[in-house]
């Protein structure tokens, strides 16, 4: 199936170059594929076919991936490079009806579409990204020396963001499991590290969840397992309460908590839609959900408070967005206009952002929003640990606005971020 197809001369063996001609036939269709190679290469797209013994493969760059619909009248001729008609047609067919699947592995990075020849339109879907890595890891920060080592939490995996809160001395750890959608928790106290892992409750949930201490409890609000619910639990520090699913709240992904205003606030992606929704809690009952202006978003927001302010961060909406946006509380209920932060070309010294031993990619990993982790009090008795261990946790923005907002007016000590690798 591949396009091997010389013709021999006709004037006896084989002799040198111009012994073996393309026919006609495969010169233009060779000419075809460079054509819509270069059509598609003038959009920022990269498709690449390869062929092999045992099959083929089509190569996507993650722009590719972005505008998938726009390979329509081109793929056809690209795959020429590799497969005959109709052959050529039926896989770019085939190829374009993977879309969400594509769109789903792809995490910023691109993927391939992998078929034997014995079966050439199975095109199944691999991302080209670097092997995912469950594990937590944490990092401590102090204004005079910058970010620590990252350290590896021994057997605390997750499949999603996990949330941190300083609660009754201790930092607490709320992330999803790693192979189950189980919620777990784990404390750091600072003369004993870090606790094993232990279930909250029957608690599940399919993303990252919430976290913010509020009233004397700790508040836990995460998405449902198995449904777009949010459900909302506390901690006294004894046991966790049973979840309650809040009224007609509903999100995709993981939600926002921060504590504003003698209120609790929530910010989430809607349940059906990209649009930001925002709700408070008075310590008995929540308001209904109430839009946040036209805030679109393909992930879960961030929240914080800063300088007496409640600020929202979140991912754009358009499949291409991968910029990141903010938002600040009014006091009449409503929101400000979104503000997009620079991208890295466009700001100076984003080296110094970075954290130590942690690498630079395109995106967030897929169901891995923003954080911001507001901490309560000024007291900080977390200590440093070091590691020689250092591993990749997120974008250059993801890291650099999670972090950044790790404080409080007060300017603790040190603060902390926990990460999910990717």
């Amino acid at each position: 199936m591949a396009i091997d197809e010389t013709v021999q001369a006709q004037d006896g063996a084989p002799e040198g170059p111009g012994a073996f001609v393309v026919s006609p036939e495969v010169a233009a269709r060779a000419a075809r594929a460079a054509r819509a190679l270069k059509d598609l290469e003038a959009l920022g797209i990269t498709v690449e076919p390869r062929a092999h013994w045992w099959g083929f493969e089509l190569r996507l760059n993650q722009e590719a991936v972005d505008k998938y619909l726009e390979l329509k009248d081109h793929l056809a001729d690209a795959l020429g490079e590799i497969l005959k008609e109709p052959l050529s047609s039926l896989v770019a067919v085939a190829a374009l009806a993977q879309k969400v699947w594509v769109q789903a592995v792809s995490r910023g990075y691109g993927c391939k579409l992998v078929s034997p020849w014995f079966s050439p339109l199975m095109l199944i879907p691999v991302g080209l990204g670097p092997e995912e890595d469950l594990n937590l890891w944490w990092s401590v920060f102090k204004p005079a020396q910058g970010w620590s080592a990252d350290e590896r939490f021994p057997g605390h995996e997750s499949g999603s963001n996990p949330a941190l809160a300083e609660f009754s001395g201790k930092l607490i750890c709320v992330h999803r499991g790693g192979s189950d959608n189980q919620l777990w928790y784990t404390a750091y106290d600072p003369d004993k590290g870090w606790t094993q892992d232990t279930k909250v409750g029957a608690h599940e949930t399919a993303n990252g969840p919430a976290l913010a201490v509020f009233g004397g409890k700790l508040h836990c609000v995460h998405r449902g397992s198995s449904d777009t619910s949010l459900w909302h639990t506390t901690y006294d520090g004894t046991r966790w309460a049973p979840d309650v699913r809040l009224p007609a709240h509903e999100s995709s992904t993981g939600p926002a908590l921060a504590v504003f205003g003698g209120k609790l606030h929530l910010v989430h992606k809607g349940g059906r839609d990209n649009r930001l929704w925002h709700a408070t809690y008075n310590g008995s009952s929540w308001s209904a959900d109430r839009r946040l202006g036209a805030h679109e978003s393909l992930e879960g927001p961030a929240l914080a408070v800063y300088g007496g302010e409640l600020y929202a961060i979140h991912r754009g909406y358009g499949s291409s967005d991968q910029c990141l946006w903010w938002t600040k509380y009014r006091t009449g209920g409503t929101w400000t206009p979104d503000q997009r932060f620079p991208r890295p070309r466009e700001r100076s010294g984003t080296g110094r952002d970075r954290l130590p031993g942690q690498e630079r990619h395109r995106g967030p990993v897929a169901g891995c929003p923003p954080r911001l982790e507001q901490q309560s009090g000024g007291r900080r008795r977390h200590r440093r640990r070091r590691s020689t261990d250092r591993r990749r946790t997120s974008d250059h923005h993801h890291a650099r606005h999670a972090v950044g907002a790790n404080r409080t007016e007060r300017q603790p000590a040190r603060c902390f971020v926990i990460v999910r690798a990717g």
